[in-house]
């Protein structure tokens, strides 16, 4: 993972689209609002296995181990 996007505010390009070169968080925000509703802005690693979008090296997409276990 790339140290440079992984704390990166917003994604380089569009998880959903080919859009990118957003400049900035607003921009990436207004873009996924108004193109994809209801669709999340920052998929976490469940978002990304069941839309089956492109892994970006962005920090909330960063399986987060379980401090315990259901029994």
């Amino acid at each position: 993972m790339s140290a440079s996007n992984y704390y990166n505010t917003y994604p380089f390009k569009c998880y959903y689209c080919d859009s990118k070169d957003f400049g900035s968080v607003d921009g990436y925000e207004r873009h996924v609002v108004t193109r994809h509703p209801n669709l999340p802005g920052y998929p976490g690693p469940a978002d990304i296995k069941f839309y089956g979008l492109e892994r970006q090296d962005m920090s909330w997409e960063k399986e987060i181990k379980a401090d315990f276990e259901w029994k």
